[in-house]
């Protein structure tokens, strides 16, 4: 097999769409200006070996996407972290294999759904791990589109697909053998994404905040010659809020990490508000976030120029790898968040890597999660809820005092859940427009007795989240953990709004797949 390239100007800048046809000599490949491409392979993003070499489909950290032709197949390798993902569609006598749903989606003259209720919890169900994450979602017209998370791809000449396991990363016996691991993979990274053999060139750039995680990253991006870093003053807004018909204020928090940055010894730091400029924002970006998977959006996309061309590193899935929960280890990437997830389809859009550092390595926690509580961590152990030894040493051993970090816990992304009005209430003019035109022309297809089966099922999942948390806040030692757990995974479809929320996803994609039309 080998691969035929179409490079188009139109297309997001690093999105890509494979369409394999049954016992062809030749792939077609349509892809957006920046993907790095040869004869037999193409690939955007970096990874802990030298460019050159193209191994990307062997690499313990892969941050990206990419594709090789072998004799009689082909390979697709998606990412080492679990916020992206590759896409197959199969139709007769070919499949459609892409970095992006809406791309997948257009290519193959396919559409979602907007009757099918449970696309976003089948979407998250990848915080179960990828072992256990839903693997496939129905499309209208009796199709339906397969995810491929944490691995590699083989599909022979047959349309066959073989699904091969991501290469296992070590084990770590103690602090400063992790982070040696963690430093040498990040220089690896750096060294990997400002090759000379690259048509184009990715410098680092730092995150920070005033929590734990990417600020932890900052700290190791420094040791490895990072120079420059992005915070977000203030954490997550905007003021209004609504639930139901009911309105209140929510004020912004100060969550900058300037001053961490500074103790780090970052010079050029760049500092921005949340907000700033959204409403002049042309992209729909809560329609790109909702499309990636995720219903919120991180307003670090918004400044455009800052992260274009970057490998933006984050501090996501710190909160698991990091946190003292001995019942959060899981080795196939269990119980982290999807906040990450929302940067997909901007930074296709945009052109830049995304590299969530707590992720590299993260398939070991078990061991990473001995070293939180071993004797050597003590001393960064604080008497509080909120508590991370392994980020709060590294932050601290190079000067960070110990109050100006990780006092409260924060966030910067702007969720869409609740109600119509609260989704509403967060978004842009344009988006909210959009958005509410699709809800009112789209809800009524779908059927009231599914409709009102998931209403209950729903409220039985909130039921179950209640009898843990409540006892638990009140400190009542009647505790339902091992139940919320059952019930957490085998109640999971149910646990996301069937209602208007249920819309957003499906919404999203039919926003940004305009992007992806191409002829054919």
């Amino acid at each position: 097999m080998d691969f035929n390239f179409i490079k188009l100007d139109n297309l997001p800048k690093l999105s890509w769409a494979a369409q394999v046809n049954k016992n062809a000599e030749t792939i077609d490949v349509y892809c957006g200006p920046w993907i790095e491409t040869d004869g037999h392979c193409f690939v955007e993003g970096a990874w802990n070996s030298p460019f050159e070499d193209k191994d990307f489909e062997k690499a313990t950290v892969f941050m990206g996407s990419g594709g090789k032709a072998l004799r009689q197949k082909a390979v697709f390798s998606a990412a080492t972290h679990t916020l992206e993902r590759l896409f197959a569609i199969r139709q007769d006598g070919s499949i459609c294999i892409s970095n992006s749903l809406s791309f997948a989606l257009s290519l193959s003259k396919s559409e979602l759904n907007p009757g099918y209720i449970a696309y976003q919890a089948d979407y998250d169900s990848i915080t179960l791990g990828f072992k256990k994450a839903v693997k496939s979602f129905p499309l209208k017209g009796g199709r339906k589109i397969t995810t491929y998370c944490h691995c590699n791809i083989e599909v022979d000449d047959e349309l066959n697909i073989i699904i091969i396991p991501k290469q296992p990363v070590r084990d770590f016996p103690d602090f400063t053998d992790y982070m040696t691991f963690l430093c040498s993979t990040l220089r690896e990274i750096a060294q990997n994404s400002l090759s000379k053999h690259r048509s184009r060139q990715y410098s680092l750039l730092a995150t920070a905040s005033s929590g734990y995680d990417s600020s932890c990253v900052a700290a190791i991006a420094r040791e490895v010659g990072c120079s420059e870093v992005l915070t977000i003053r203030n954490a997550r807004g905007p003021k209004v809020q609504y639930f139901g018909r009911y309105r209140y204020d929510r004020y912004y928090r100060e969550d900058s990490g300037e001053a961490i940055a500074g103790k780090l010894g970052y010079k050029n730091i760049i500092v921005r508000d949340s907000r700033d400029n959204l409403e002049e924002e042309t992209h729909m970006l809560e329609a790109e976030s909702s499309a990636s998977g995720n219903l919120c959006y991180a307003p670090t996309v918004i400044f455009e120029d800052d992260i274009r061309q970057r490998v933006v590193l984050t501090g996501h899935h710190g909160d698991v790898v990091w946190a003292m929960e001995k019942g959060k280890v899981s080795s196939d990437l269990k119980w982290g968040g999807l906040s990450g997830a929302s940067l997909y389809e901007s930074r296709l859009r945009i052109g830049f890597i995304h590299a969530p550092v707590p992720y590299m390595g993260a398939c070991s926690i078990g061991t990473i999660n001995k070293i939180s509580y071993s004797d050597e961590m003590r001393p960064w152990v604080l008497n509080s809820g909120y508590n991370r030894p392994i980020p709060r040493r590294v932050l601290e051993e190079r000067g960070v005092p110990r109050d100006a970090f990780g006092q409260k816990k924060n966030a910067i992304q702007v969720v869409f859940i609740g109600s119509k009005n609260n989704t509403l209430s967060k978004m842009t003019s344009a988006s909210a427009q959009s958005f509410l035109q699709y809800y009112v022309k789209h809800k009524r297809c779908r059927n009231i007795i599914k409709q009102l089966y998931y209403d209950f099922m729903t409220c039985l999942y909130l039921t179950s989240i209640a009898l843990y948390v409540i006892p638990r806040k009140l400190r009542i030692p009647v505790r339902f953990k091992i139940f919320h757990k059952l019930m957490h995974e085998y109640l999971f479809k149910f646990s996301r709004s069937p209602r208007s929320a249920s819309f957003l996803f499906p919404w999203g994609v039919s926003v940004t797949k305009k992007r992806y039309s191409i002829e054919q």
